[in-house]
């Protein structure tokens, strides 16, 4: 869902991407996946260079989000998208690639660093839960760590913490102060398109305290599952510089919890969570991975399509949706919808294990071998039309094209099966 807000004193107008989007991906959690091979922050992306970090995740607004100066109005993603991907590397490295998209390059470096075409990073790096108290995320005037960061598309010239920044990797590990943070950007030569490159380490957290009482303190580096900071990001777009007007034509936000939260209100970003390898396919849908293709794995992956986890997505697409549920039940697992107890077969036994579980048009949630063939969390007639639209019924194992019913005859064969249980649990 998309919001119009204003970001403090600038004169931009932000779109703003609330919990959850149209293919039902949870955006308050971003996942940074561990790999064995770290990207080089050099402003190119070579091929496979990023796959460790999976899917890349795309944020682009579905309608005008408006402008603050009329002349110049929002286009559409041609006019400002992008679209990131993270992973992170022992002991403390985290990497980010922002590939933007953007119709109009600016010109020249502003005369304000925070009025130009760049990527914003924001980390709450003192308070693991965020804050909305806005001044506790003021490096300016406290010991904040992180904060703003701002990768302009000119490489070396930053906005925000800018003093903690470096376009050179070693400076993240030198001894010492250090920086906290690299960013190389680079234009693809596409209209206004650019990338933006970063690796941020989290040490500075750890020797602040910032982990204390958390098992990454413990650890003494990045755990997987458990390590989780505030993060959110923000592109800027700057249509309107060389014609003198000064101030961003259009800023595009990941995430923020609240409509018109401000900038600083770090509560609100998403929870950037460290995870393990990116496993693309999910190895092949088993995914708790004790050797066997259950119920545990297709609910895990029927979960997945609320949350959006790309750990699920089996059909190399970038979602998790029932495309991915269709993928597990008829070409890993060779079976029918309607097959509640997974043993190859769309038949009466089926009807009895789910009936049997008390949830039919109850109104509360069901997994698979519950009657929940459609993947809503309900057990009801439409899980019905479901699996007879599927065409398996006492066909036996599924071993090729099945002949699909009619509408009339799927609602038929249906309400005949319901009637058929009445009669039973009346007897």
């Amino acid at each position: 869902m998309l919001r119009k807000c204003t970001l403090g004193l600038t004169a931009c107008v932000v779109g703003v991407l609330m919990a959850s989007s149209a293919n039902g991906q949870d955006l308050s959690i971003v996942r940074s996946y561990l790999t064995e091979s770290p990207p080089e922050i050099d402003g190119i992306v070579t091929p496979g260079e990023w796959d460790a970090a999976g899917p890349a995740i795309v944020v682009r607004p579905e309608d005008d989000i408006g402008t603050a100066f009329p002349a110049d109005p929002y286009g559409g993603p041609e006019d400002l998208s992008f679209q990131f991907r993270t992973m992170w590397a022992e002991p403390w490295t985290a990497y980010f690639l922002f590939e933007v998209t953007d119709d109009i390059a600016m010109e020249a470096v502003p005369g304000n660093a925070w009025e130009q075409d760049q990527v914003e990073f924001f980390m709450d790096g003192d308070d693991l839960e965020g804050s909305a108290e806005l001044e506790t995320f003021q490096w300016w005037d406290n010991a904040e760590i992180f904060g703003k960061f701002g990768a302009s598309r000119f490489e070396g010239v930053y906005e925000g913490n800018g003093g903690n920044m470096s376009q050179f990797i070693e400076d993240l590990y030198s001894d010492g102060f250090g920086s906290y943070a690299v960013a190389v950007a680079s234009e693809t030569g596409e209209n206004g398109n650019y990338i933006v490159e970063y690796a941020v380490s989290l040490e500075p957290m750890f020797d602040n305290g910032t982990f204390d009482g958390t098992v990454t303190a413990d650890a003494e580096q990045i755990v997987p599952d458990s390590t989780v900071v505030k993060w959110t990001a923000c592109v800027s777009d700057d249509d309107n510089f060389g014609d003198g007007t000064t101030g961003r034509s259009h800023t595009h936000c990941y995430y923020r919890a609240q409509p018109d939260s401000d900038w600083r209100d770090s509560e609100a970003f998403a929870n950037l969570t460290f995870v393990g390898p990116y496993v693309p396919g999910g190895s092949n849908g088993d995914f708790d991975g004790n050797g066997s293709l259950d119920v545990t794995d297709l609910d895990a992956l029927t979960a997945a399509t609320q949350t959006g986890d790309v750990a699920f997505d089996l059909t190399g697409d970038g979602m998790v949706n029932g495309a991915d549920r269709t993928e597990w039940i008829v070409n890993l697992k060779n079976t029918w919808f309607g097959d509640s107890n997974l043993d190859g077969e769309f038949n009466s036994s089926d009807f009895v294990a789910v009936f049997t579980a008390g949830k039919f048009e109850q109104d509360v949630a069901a997994t698979w071998d519950e009657g929940d063939w459609n993947g809503d969390g309900k057990f009801d007639s439409s899980d019905f039309v479901t699996a007879f639209t599927d065409g398996g019924f006492e066909l036996g194992p599924r071993t090729g094209v099945a002949a699909v019913p009619e509408p009339n005859s799927v609602v038929l064969l249906a309400s005949g099966i319901l009637a058929a249980f009445g009669v039973i649990r009346r007897r």
